[in-house]
């Protein structure tokens, strides 16, 4: 991710895959359980877990606040969701493209 031409550092590797799945979604909402199942899919759900998502949103909010970008990101209680038409997303351009094949991407990753 770039703001005015220049990378945005991350704190961690969780904040970064936070961004990615919300972008992915494509500004449907993921919920706190949900965000924490996919980010540790093979951890137990429980409070803990949840606890470790809730500071990895919370990363997120402050990485984008400090760059000046929070309105990229919907915060709901207990639920988030990125704002697509509040900025330019290079993957977004590539699948609304209707000349580009698209048969070697599959739907997952």
């Amino acid at each position: 991710m770039y703001k005015d031409g220049q990378p945005i550092l991350f704190h961690s590797e969780k904040v970064k895959e936070l961004l990615a799945l919300l972008v992915d979604r494509q500004g449907g909402y993921i919920t706190t359980k949900e965000g924490a199942a996919l980010l540790w899919p093979d951890e137990e759900m429980n409070d803990s877990l949840q606890a470790r998502y809730r500071k990895v949103s919370m990363r997120l909010s402050e990485t984008l606040s400090e760059n000046g970008i929070e309105y990229i990101v919907d915060i709901s209680t207990r639920k988030r969701r990125i704002v697509p038409e509040n900025f330019d997303c290079d993957l977004y351009k590539y699948l609304n493209d209707p000349g580009k094949d698209k048969s070697k991407f599959p739907d997952t990753y």
